[in-house]
């Protein structure tokens, strides 16, 4: 049973949930850990990755957009399809409007919540009672 954290963004910054996208990546990335970014949709993936190759310059992220269960080298996937190719020990960030199926395959699951963006608030709050009701452990950090 995974481990849910919710990461609550509180300020005001527009792209407040793509950086907390890129530094919690950077966190598990360098604590070599495998990671999943999971999307909705390509635009958000490809945002992302971009991203991931310009927020902090001084650092290198290796990671990878790929489909499902294609072959992925980099220690940090993103994708919009999860496919059944999940290694053991692997942190799931999703970005999607909804659970995934397979988010029961990784060892942890982390939330990203924009309190500022009331869609994603609300979608955030049903995610996190679906969490509850499935007995799952849960933490909140306030960012």
């Amino acid at each position: 049973m995974p481990q849910i954290d919710f990461y609550l963004i509180q300020g005001n910054q527009p792209d407040g949930r793509l950086l907390t996208v890129c530094r919690l990546t950077a966190k598990i990335y360098g604590l070599g850990l495998p990671l999943t970014i999971f999307c909705d949709n390509d635009a958000d993936a490809e945002q992302i990755d971009e991203r991931l190759w310009t927020f902090n310059p001084g650092s290198f992220i290796a990671h990878e957009k790929v489909a499902g269960d294609s072959p992925c080298q980099a220690p940090v996937r993103i994708t919009c399809e999860l496919g059944q190719n999940i290694s053991q020990n692997s942190i799931l960030l999703t970005l999607a409007s909804n659970i995934p199926p397979e988010h029961c395959h990784f060892a942890r699951v982390a939330e990203i919540i924009d309190e500022q963006n009331e869609a994603l608030r609300q979608a955030g709050r049903l995610r996190y009672r679906q969490y509850q009701q499935q007995g799952y452990p849960i933490k909140v950090h306030k960012l």
